[in-house]
This record gives structure tokens, C-alpha cells and sequence, in this order.
């Protein structure tokens, strides 16, 4: 592929990961100019992070470290990636940008347009912040697997929008180490 079909791939797939959790923040703002503004400033953020992983993608595969269905190749890299995701899903930068994507800041009055395209920057941050970790299992189930999208998608909604999102993030961190050290202790030696 390309490198611009590759990034036209991340960039479709982080707007279609993504957005489903977004939008009740985006549907806060009363008028469509408003919710506009704060979703290209939310996507903006997405986009810059389908570069980083498109660019990750092509330094993976041109190396011939992935697989043909784009997952890596090495078990061993693959479990110490879910390993440390999992973590990640227990530091406190995890717990701190989900809080902020749970609740993003409002100053409750109406915002300009500019304070619009901010607070859609500054959300789309905590959302990243927040969700980073969890894309790169992708890289291990494989980068264009649709079960894999959707089912990260639907955690990350579950986690911002649930009421026990917070601890949602936790549950799935033992899982994650768990299944990482599965991975680990199933490589020949």
C-alpha cells in the first residue's frame, strides 16, 4: 500500500472509532456551526495521531515485522504490547484523560466559535490521552480486523459513557496482562 492509502486507512478508521463516543460532548453545543467546530477540533487531534500510526505501520512493515494480516509477527512482541497496554489501562495518566474525556470542561455559557475549536482540540487531547494505548492492540490482532474496530470502539464508549467506565478501564487492564502473559508463556522455547 501506499503510504497515502495507509494513512487514509487510520485516518477513516480513528473518525469511525472515535466519533461514536464523541458525540454526546459534540451534541452539548446548541447549533450546528458549534458542533462542527468542536468536531473538526476533535478529529484533528485523531488525524494527527493516524499519521503517528501510519507512519509506525510502514517502519513495521517494511521491516517485514507484520504478518499479511497486519498484526506483528513476533509473539513475543505481541504480548509485551498487550502487557503494557494493560498497564497503561491502570496508570494514573490513563485514569486522568479518561475523567477528562468523561467529563470534558464547559464554561457553561455560549463559547465563541474560536473557544469551540479549543475545546474540541483540548477534548480530542484527553480522548488520546485516554484511547492511545488501546489502538495499538490493533497491532496485534491485526491492524484491519473489523471485529477487533468494533470491539475496541465499544469498550472505549463503554469507558466514557458507562457509569462505571473508570472501573471498566481497570477490569479490562488485569485482562489485558493476563492475556499478554498467556501469549508470553505459549511462545516455543
Amino acid at each position: 500500500m501506499s503510504a497515502a492509502a495507509i494513512f487514509a486507512m487510520w485516518a477513516i478508521m480513528m473518525t469511525a472509532m472515535m466519533l461514536p463516543g464523541a458525540a454526546p460532548t459534540i451534541f452539548r453545543h446548541a447549533d450546528a456551526l458549534r458542533r462542527v467546530l468542536f468536531t473538526f477540533g476533535y478529529l484533528v487531534i485523531w488525524i494527527g495521531f493516524s499519521v503517528a500510526a501510519a507512519v509506525l505501520y510502514s517502519i513495521l512493515d517494511s521491516a517485514e515485522l507484520l504478518s499479511q494480516s497486519m498484526a506483528l509477527r513476533s509473539s513475543i512482541s505481541a504480548g509485551i504490547v498487550v502487557i503494557a497496554v494493560g498497564l497503561y489501562q491502570l496508570s494514573p495518566w490513563k485514569q486522568r484523560f479518561l475523567l477528562r474525556c468523561r467529563a470534558p470542561a464547559t464554561n457553561g455559557q455560549r463559547p465563541s466559535a474560536l473557544s469551540v475549536l479549543v475545546q474540541g482540540l483540548r477534548y480530542g487531547l484527553s480522548c488520546l490521552g485516554c484511547c492511545w494505548a488501546l489502538m495499538a492492540l490493533l497491532f496485534v490482532a491485526g491492524v484491519m480486523s473489523y471485529v477487533w474496530m468494533v470491539a475496541i470502539a465499544l469498550w472505549i464508549i463503554a469507558e466514557k459513557l458507562l457509569p462505571s467506565g473508570a472501573r471498566m478501564a481497570r477490569f479490562a487492564a488485569v485482562g489485558l496482562i493476563g492475556w499478554g502473559g498467556v501469549i508470553l508463556a505459549l511462545v516455543p522455547l
